[in-house]
């Protein structure tokens, strides 16, 4: 299951290596990329709690939510768990901060008032909405 993850921004399905490409350049030995010396191996039954992350990488994700206007997703984010809350910003922290300010989100009120619901958000630019 996706616990941790709203509709809107399901991480989509781990590829198996026969889906994968054939790589078209040498491979070199993992452990001696930078990323490996940075972080150490995790077990492989904690590789599968996402709360694990490191907290840099947490933020690096949540950055990029953020650039390109996914503020509906970030929320998502934050909402994993205490630990991925705590290593990024607060959007109630500053209310001048552009990052979340929304952008191409228009409300489409009229179209859930017949049926008793109040509005209907959309994003402009992406096509997801939100009610």
């Amino acid at each position: 299951s996706d616990v941790g993850f709203c509709s809107y921004c399901t991480p989509p399905p781990i590829a198996t290596p026969d889906l994968l490409p054939s790589a078209k350049r040498v491979k070199q030995d993992p452990s001696s990329s930078s990323i490996a010396q940075a972080y150490p191996m995790i077990p492989a039954m904690a590789a599968k709690d996402w709360s694990t992350l490191p907290p840099d990488l947490v933020r690096l994700v949540a950055d990029s939510l953020l650039a390109t206007n996914d503020l509906d997703c970030y929320m998502c984010l934050r909402a994993v768990c205490p630990g991925w809350r705590a290593a990024t910003d607060d959007p109630r922290s500053d209310a001048s901060d552009p990052r979340f300010r929304p952008r191409c989100w228009i409300v489409l009120d009229e179209v859930f008032q017949s049926q008793g619901k109040e509005m209907l958000l959309l994003n402009t630019h992406t096509g997801r909405f939100l009610h």
